[in-house]
């Protein structure tokens, strides 16, 4: 969609992602699915239509026993080189849980609040969370810089496994009754990026 309206979108991955499981499957050792999933990678730059790919060969699933200080350098200057609007990277759960995941939420978001009080870019640090099982899109959860317009951020709903049911409010953000808005509601306040806004965010699925 981004394409599509005339953006560039720059596509940076810090692993070939050779460590995957998948691999047993086929058969494959770690270079060959390393190459196998690169040709992946050139494939989606090709049906997204993406403006640039950058594939890393940084160890698949050993991100968090490296000197974090290197890839910090390394996002950085992607930034720098790109100067985006809008950074996307994993949230502070990475999604799965993977290890690499949360590296890669810490670095961007360090990296992402430094530039941006260096240089004024990215304007927007966005993590990426997955719509709740059984939807059909999912898109970004953004915090919004400061001074922005008080428009909420959206993410997926927070799984709770245990402790006693929410009782959520019986209208919706316009007033109107959650029935008759549909699958609409509001989750807790959680607190955006402190560089990017200082003050709390309510966040609710629409």
């Amino acid at each position: 969609r981004q394409r599509r309206e005339g953006h560039a979108v720059h596509l940076l991955t810090l692993t070939r992602g050779e460590a995957t499981r998948q691999r047993h499957h086929h058969g494959y050792s770690k270079p060959e699915m390393g190459r196998v999933r690169f040709e992946e990678m050139q494939c989606v730059a090709e049906v997204l239509g993406l403006s640039s790919l950058e594939v890393l060969d940084f160890p698949d699933g050993e991100l968090a026993e490296l000197d974090p200080r290197v890839l910090e350098d390394v996002v950085a200057r992607a930034i720098e080189r790109h100067r985006p609007d809008v950074v996307v990277t994993y949230p502070v759960h990475g999604i799965s849980g993977h290890p690499d995941h949360l590296v890669t939420h810490a670095v961007v978001k360090r990296v992402g609040c430094a530039l941006r009080e260096r240089l004024g870019v990215p304007r927007r640090l966005a993590f990426f969370s997955p719509y709740p099982k059984g939807s059909k899109r999912n898109r970004p959860t953004c915090t919004l810089p400061p001074g922005s317009a008080s428009t909420p951020a959206f993410r997926s709903p927070p799984k709770i496994s245990s402790g006693p049911r929410r009782r959520w409010p019986a209208t919706g953000p316009t007033g109107a009754s959650s029935k008759s808005t549909g699958r609409w509601n509001r989750w807790p306040r959680a607190s955006a990026s402190s560089c990017f806004r200082k003050r709390s965010i309510r966040r609710w699925m629409t």
